[in-house]
């Protein structure tokens, strides 16, 4: 096994030396080419209302064919991903397309999917709301709206809009298909399977079988789930397959009791396809929690910090950087299992920058604070524990721990850093 490990590492740098490799990751992969896939064009998003005249005045149609021709020079920038230079050449169709409806609601459209790209979403938000006000038929805006919702942890508000792009029976895929996750997400995993079935219908790919597979896995249906995972990975056209299909049947063979089943899927889905995020989150708990080695658990954590490299744009400033915050929590804590004196100052980063990315999450503080107490930097550490009582208010054990810090007991940090797991969201699904 540690031969392969090194092996999969070998294949990882591989995929991570190229500049131009994009991410396989499904969830992000949705979340990053709404702008390149469902809208396509914005100015060929959507035909012109009855209330818009179909011939204008010399001088309006000049102004719509130049307007709109910023409009597709942006999306063209959005495609190769200059969101950033989109976003300015949206902003000058803004200014000048007062009067100008199906003009001003694509390029709303168009500057709200830039935004979303590179994480800025409260003005994402208030394009694509401005789009809805001009034209609430268009369901690719509510499916956009719905994807903020979701991606801002908002999930009821997500399944609302998702449930208005999919209003009146009409099908929608990527609505559907992202319902289809928020579903899993929340446990609904008897709507997970009603909409699989509508998915099917319309569009019976592996895609849909490993989507049903997940719902019978979380309905305890276990023999079921990993009969259509083996009947996609096995009978299965090989073009059919992506690597979240092996993670899901690695997910089956966990709760079969199958271990080394599930590892070999999730190093073969890592090896063969993209490093997916939630690949590498199951391999990293692999190696902390079902067969240890921190050693190789802290590779699969860094790696999984490093993914973010292909789906973002360098432009986006180091404090919004889209990050898995668990993986940093769980390194500092792998860290802090390995060795507590030798890596203290790489933990004690590690759950700082946790911190920042989930700053309402109690377990960052208290883990931060253990490092403190290790450091003998008591006042740091006492704040720590403070704020974390402030989240987690009446958690005996942050109690005890400042209580025993109050009276002098600093010197011995806690036995074991690692059993903590975050309160907020961890690895995403696919």
């Amino acid at each position: 096994m540690r031969l392969y490990h090194a092996f999969l590492l070998a294949m990882f740098v591989s995929w991570v030396a190229p500049p131009c490799v994009q991410s396989q990751d499904a969830a992000v992969d949705e979340r990053n080419s709404v702008a390149d896939n469902v809208a396509g064009d914005a100015s060929e998003e959507t035909p012109a209302t009855d209330g818009e005249a179909s011939s204008k005045p010399g001088s309006e149609t000049e102004t719509d064919e130049r307007l709109s021709k910023l409009v597709e020079q942006a999306a063209r920038e959005r495609k190769n991903r200059e969101y950033e230079e989109a976003i300015k050449l949206l902003d000058q169709v803004l200014a000048q397309s007062a009067g100008h409806a199906k003009v001003t609601k694509d390029a709303l459209y168009a500057r709200a999917l830039s935004y979303l790209a590179v994480y800025r979403y409260p003005e994402a938000t208030a394009d694509v709301e401005r789009a809805i006000e001009i034209d609430p038929q268009t369901r690719d805006y509510a499916y956009t709206r719905g994807v903020i919702a979701r991606d801002t942890g908002n999930l009821d508000e997500a399944l609302t809009w998702f449930g208005k792009a999919l209003g009146g029976n009409r099908f929608h895929s990527e609505a559907l298909r992202a319902r289809i996750k928020v579903y899993r997400e929340r446990g609904n995993y008897d709507a997970m399977l009603q909409d699989c079935e509508w998915l099917r219908k319309h569009e019976p790919t592996a895609r849909e079988m490993i989507y049903r597979a997940q719902a019978l896995l979380g309905l305890g249906r276990l023999d079921e789930a990993l009969e259509r995972c083996t009947k996609v990975l096995v009978a299965g056209k090989e073009g059919d397959r992506e690597g979240w299909h092996y993670v899901t049947r690695a997910d089956v063979h966990l709760a079969l009791g199958k271990p080394k089943e599930a590892y070999y899927d999730l190093a073969y889905a890592t090896a063969k396809y993209f490093p997916t995020r939630e690949a590498l989150v199951k391999l990293a708990e692999f190696f902390m929690e079902i067969e240890p080695d921190l050693h190789e658990a802290i590779a699969y954590w860094t790696a999984l910090i490093e993914v973010k490299r292909f789906h973002e744009p360098e432009t986006v400033p180091e404090d919004k950087r889209h990050e898995p915050a668990v993986a940093r929590l769980r390194r500092g804590q792998a860290y802090m299992r390995l060795d507590k004196k030798r890596f203290a100052k790489n933990a004690l980063a590690d759950f700082t920058r946790y911190i920042v990315l989930e700053p309402g999450d109690a377990t960052g503080y208290a883990e931060r604070a253990r490092v403190h107490i290790l450091l003998r930097r008591d006042a740091e550490a006492e704040a720590d524990l403070v704020k974390a009582l402030q989240l987690d208010e009446g958690n005996e054990e942050y109690t005890k721990e400042l209580e025993q810090l109050r009276r002098g007991a600093s010197g011995a940090a806690p036995e074991e850093s690692g059993a903590h797991t975050p309160s907020g969201n961890g690895g995403e699904g696919q």
